[in-house]
């Protein structure tokens, strides 16, 4: 599956890590996700060594709606988010975390000892070496957590410990069994037929309006005394001074070419938000009219992001970078400067994931819109520009995201939950929620500017 090698493992190595090292079991755990990381380095070695880039022929675009818009990779983008499920229902726990972690390691031993010897093949037969596919690959792959034996097996497991184990065990026994019919699926769609996927030239935009933006007021002091909102807002405040906002205004180069210098940054701050809002925010099985009302908007959210691939291809950045499809794939997932833009996503994601309080999911999801609203406003304003200079049409970066419906979905979630008194335990949920959403904006703008005043995209 295109690509596939390179994201889903790569987000999971993110999250199944622990803060510290403060035990044995976690030790050894963080010391196989930092093994790991260094696979899909591998990936594209290999890729590169068959010419995939020259067979596809895909550009930049067509690598961004493929792993994220594409109905072929949507089993892909939910199991990314079951990933990560794995590693909030197991509490934090390692030997629990080492239960699904062995699972996944196990699976990828049988794929691979099924791949190598006929990567092998290949190799021998081009006069290459393919270190992912091969056997280089699969010695790494030896069926267990790295240098795991002798540390896990004699722990004695309650028979409570044991039934959650098994569970987490076969949940992801279940993960890599729906990957493998998926690529099954691909197998049979394209690869038989001799055959790949194609993309739209433009997706079809409809008529979007402005997204409404929450505005906090403490209207009573005493009621939970208000300190969340006075914490969110003096985020905002110190985010609308951020020297990056600055240069958009001040900067008197073409409108275009300031898009342009930034834009590919926010891949996956954007099309990442799309999963949040379709498979952390949402429930599965909603319960409460609380529930249904958060499933109802987040819905709503999830369709942004296809507004973005539309002007990806407005401003024909395509052409300006001329990536190949594993350029394009090593920017987004294995360039140090989207470190931060992936972390950022699967720290919200585990959050949204551990705390599923309606209550907390909808002061989530306003803080995440409020984070841009001063982004919008100042990068909406440019965009109008280029709109009017060249003719074309920008509905995302012009901030037009939502429709009608949407409206009156954000006016009913927003009426349900903003007469909720709030306990102080939520109350400090928000503040954490505060600090990680507006933090990681800060930090990505610092990057942005970085990016814009030594025109590291080389935008022109």
């Amino acid at each position: 599956m295109t690509g596939e090698n390179c994201s889903t493992p790569n987000a999971y190595i993110l999250f199944t890590a622990f803060d510290n090292n403060d035990n044995e079991y976690k030790s050894v755990i963080n010391g196989g996700t930092i093994e790991d990381e260094t696979h899909s380095r591998l990936f594209l070695e290999d890729w590169r060594k068959l010419y995939i880039d020259d067979k596809l022929n895909w550009k930049a675009s067509d690598v961004i709606y493929w792993l994220f818009i594409s109905r072929e990779m949507e089993c892909f983008r939910k199991f990314g988010i079951d990933f990560m499920r794995l590693c909030v229902d197991d509490g934090g726990d390692p030997i629990l975390r080492y239960s699904h972690s062995e699972s996944g390691e196990t699976c990828g031993n049988i794929f691979f000892s099924r791949i190598s010897p006929i990567a092998d093949q290949v190799a021998n037969h081009l006069g290459i070496s393919l270190r992912y596919f091969g056997t280089f690959h699969l010695n790494l792959e030896n069926g267990h957590v790295w240098k795991s034996e002798g540390v896990f097996e004699n722990i004695e497991l309650s028979p409570d410990s044991y039934k959650k184990m098994a569970t987490l065990s076969k949940r992801m026994f279940d993960i890599f069994e729906g990957i493998h019919d998926s690529f099954y699926n691909y197998l049979s769609s394209y690869v038989l037929n001799g055959s790949h996927p194609s993309f739209f030239e433009s997706l079809p935009v409809g008529k979007n309006v402005a997204p409404i933006y929450p505005e906090f007021v403490i209207e009573n002091k005493s009621h939970n005394d208000g300190r969340h909102i006075e914490h969110i807002n003096n985020y905002l405040e110190k985010i609308s001074s951020h020297e990056f906002f600055k240069w958009l205004i001040n900067t008197s180069i073409d409108p275009q070419l300031k898009l342009k210098s930034f834009i590919p940054l926010w891949i996956v701050d954007i099309m990442g938000y799309r999963d949040i809002n379709k498979y952390v925010f949402t429930y599965e099985q909603p319960e409460s009219e609380s529930e249904k009302i958060i499933n109802d908007y987040a819905l709503h959210l999830s369709e942004h992001s296809r507004l973005f691939y539309h002007d990806w291809k407005s401003l024909q950045l395509d052409d300006m970078l001329r990536w190949s499809a594993s350029d394009t794939l090593e920017f987004i997932f294995l360039n140090s400067d989207m470190d931060m833009h992936r972390e950022n996503i699967v720290k919200f994601s585990l959050f949204g994931l551990k705390h599923r309080d309606p209550v907390i999911r909808f002061w989530f999801m306003m803080i995440l819109e409020l984070s841009g609203k001063e982004f919008f406003s100042h990068v909406g304003d440019i965009a109008l520009q280029v709109e009017s200079k060249y003719n074309i049409y920008l509905p995302y970066l012009c901030g037009r995201h939502a429709t009608e419906n949407e409206h009156e979905a954000y006016n009913n979630m927003y009426e349900h939950f903003m007469v909720k008194e709030l306990s102080p335990e939520q109350s400090d949920l928000i503040i954490q929620i505060t600090d990680m959403v507006m933090r990681s904006l800060l930090n990505n703008l610092d990057i942005s500017y970085r990016y814009v005043v030594n025109n590291l995209l080389a935008a022109r």
